[in-house]
């Protein structure tokens, strides 16, 4: 039987690394119980999907897209949409889109990518359109404030390990505090949605390191192999 000297598991079937820290394993004596140590302990299911479909789904949405983008530009010239714009909104779309496919394994990681490519969307719009500020006052504290809801409420209805979710948590919790920090050395108004967003996520933050801080120390060790 395998074993991983790191996790200090044994591992049944035919793998090369540990399922939890992807360390070399070790090959042990086998087991003298008769017990089948062929079959594997974490078989990979594949979520199969046909990329060639989504691809061309995806090229149809962008078709669509543009189209709408178009005629908002001529029946509205002076709201000033440009192709750089249109460049973007089509980045942000192919981009989530992707994160939703590719991270649908963890809706908690999925939900994160998310936050990020919102948050730097918005944060180029603000900026290629002259810099209000509109994007650290308001769309980055929502953005923030949804997501923590959105993994709080998929760790409720979803059976999966809380340690598959808790480093995501800490890391959209720590996101959503950042804008009241930023507003902090500014003069952009109002900090209420920046102070709102802060709050909840600083309170998510703090009681999921009061409660599971071991459980935190335990999930770095095992995927920054410390």
């Amino acid at each position: 039987m395998a074993y991983c000297p790191h996790c200090k598991i044994e591992v049944k079937g035919q793998r090369i690394s540990c399922p939890l820290c992807q360390e070399v394993l070790e090959d042990r004596p086998l087991s003298q119980s008769g017990e089948d140590l062929t079959q594997d302990s974490f078989p990979l299911i594949p979520l199969r999907y046909n990329q060639h479909l989504i691809f061309k789904v995806f090229m149809g949405l962008s078709a669509i897209l543009l189209g709408i983008l178009l005629a908002m530009r001529l029946a509205w010239p002076d709201i000033g949409l440009s192709w750089i714009h249109a460049a973007l909104i089509l980045a942000g779309f192919w981009s989530l889109g992707t994160a939703l496919i590719r991270k649908r394994r963890n809706l908690a990681k999925s939900v994160l990518y998310q936050l990020a490519i919102l948050a730097s969307l918005a944060l180029a719009w603000d900026y290629l359109t002259g810099w209000q500020g509109w994007s650290i006052v308001y769309a980055i504290p929502l953005f923030a404030g949804l997501a923590v809801i959105a993994i709080l409420v998929t760790m409720l209805l979803v059976r999966y390990e809380l340690g598959d979710y808790i480093l995501y948590l800490l890391a959209t919790s720590l996101i959503g505090i950042l804008p009241l920090l930023l507003l902090a050395w500014s003069d952009l108004q109002p900090v209420w949605p920046a102070a709102l967003s802060a709050s909840l996520c600083g309170l998510v933050f703090a009681l999921t390191v009061a409660l599971k801080y071991r459980l935190i120390v335990f999930e770095l060790k095992v995927r920054f192999h410390i």
